[in-house]
């Protein structure tokens, strides 16, 4: 497992309402779940690369999963990493599945004492589509950001590109 729950702040908070470890286990679920299924239909072939490399500070594996700076010929790329892309993936399906409690009698929309339900449609879209981006070649440049994609870097850090099969599409952006 690569991902940890301390990456789920800012723009990915998943919020536990009554700070209780029920809920810290339930993403730590999702994480192991969810990980390694996003991890295999990303990389193709590099996943197995990556689950058998020893990762050391600095090197192209590190760089993949934490993401940061790097040069190429002399022109500066950022990518955001591999952790990032499958933190906006898991924070989707982790709200998609906890925005209604299964009960004994039926489906319930959770309900807290002295607040009201909002939704996270928004907050969901915008990580899902967050992740998105930094996967699609042709649209890598939106909203002013210009962030490397996970093609775009295996290519610049001399992957096996030949190994590496991108099938993650459940639709592509959401609206």
């Amino acid at each position: 497992m690569y991902l940890t729950t301390e990456i789920f702040k800012g723009e990915l908070l998943i919020a536990s309402p009554n700070n209780n470890c029920e809920e810290n286990e339930q993403l730590k679920w999702f994480i192991e779940n969810y990980e390694p299924k996003i991890l295999q239909c990303l990389l193709g072939q590099i996943y197995y690369d990556l689950k058998d490399h020893t990762i050391v500070a600095g090197d192209n594996y590190d760089l993949l999963l934490t993401g940061g700076e790097y040069t190429v010929n002399g022109e500066k790329y950022t990518f955001k990493g591999l952790k990032y892309i499958l933190a906006c993936f898991i924070y989707f399906y982790y709200q998609r599945e906890n925005s209604i409690i299964t009960s004994q009698f039926g489906g319930n929309v959770p309900q807290f004492e002295k607040a009201d339900a909002v939704s996270l449609n928004g907050k969901i879209k915008r990580n899902w589509n967050n992740a998105q981006r930094l996967l699609n070649p042709k649209c890598n440049c939106t909203l002013n950001t210009c962030d490397v994609t996970l093609w775009e870097f295996l290519s610049h850090k001399e992957f096996d590109c030949n190994k590496y099969t991108p099938k993650f599409y459940e639709g592509g952006y959401l609206c």
